[in-house]
């Protein structure tokens, strides 16, 4: 895709997150049985790596998708790459619970850095979000945003509030634990989906390198 067609679709993104909200929830309640159980994020506290997820785009009759790698990070930061099919790195962003960092970005995907980093940082990152129980579900509360934990086991399922609301999806158990492989902003306007599937463990003392300007990879690290 052309920098000019994808500065089209992501602008309108960054200008809706905020404006935008409300989709009903379709948090599973907690039974009975399960609420003495400890919520779970969706990720646990290690590190883990998944190269070959997608990020798509879609409404109003257009359409972007890309490849993404997310490296979440022993000490709770999630390192996010968007990478054409053709291996173009887009963004190499370091996203913790307060802020991101661009280590690589095209000038036209910075509109959309905004939504990009909250989909992680909710998704991954390691928050200590103090959850109560409420109405069935257990809610808990992180940089303006309120957590909804649910069904069995207790999962992080959404996040409302602070920005677009999230659907948090697709738990599989990994050899680290359960991850969500699944994150959507539903309050957008648009679909916007970011979707990881092989999850491995890095290789001890492997080093993580990115690919330059001139030299693309297929993989980010």
């Amino acid at each position: 895709m052309s920098g000019c067609r994808l500065v089209l679709l992501l602008l309108p993104l960054a200008a809706l997150a905020v404006a935008l909200s409300g989709c009903s929830s379709r948090v599973p309640s907690i039974p009975p049985t399960a609420r003495a159980q400890a919520p779970a994020s969706g990720s646990p506290a290690v590190e883990w790596i998944a190269r070959d997820g997608r990020l798509t785009f879609s409404g109003g009759g257009r359409r972007f998708s890309a490849r993404v790698a997310v490296h979440r990070q022993a000490d709770g930061r999630v390192r996010f790459g968007v990478i054409t099919d053709e291996g173009v790195v887009l963004a190499d962003l370091l996203v913790d619970g307060e802020s991101v960092t661009a280590v690589q970005l095209r000038p036209e995907v910075e509109p959309a850095v905004g939504v990009l980093a909250r989909l992680v940082r909710q998704a991954w990152a390691a928050p200590l979000d103090k959850p109560r129980p409420e109405d069935g579900l257990i809610i808990g509360e992180w940089n303006g945003s309120q957590r909804i934990y649910g069904g069995d086991p207790v999962l992080l399922r959404a996040v409302r509030g602070d920005g677009p609301d999230l659907e948090i999806e697709d738990y599989r158990l990994e050899s680290v634990g359960l991850i969500a492989h699944t994150v959507r902003a539903t309050s957008l306007g648009y679909d916007v989906q970011l979707t990881i599937s092989a999850v491995g463990v890095p290789a001890a003392n492997q080093p993580v390198t990115t690919p330059t300007a001139a030299a693309p990879s297929a993989n980010l690290f």
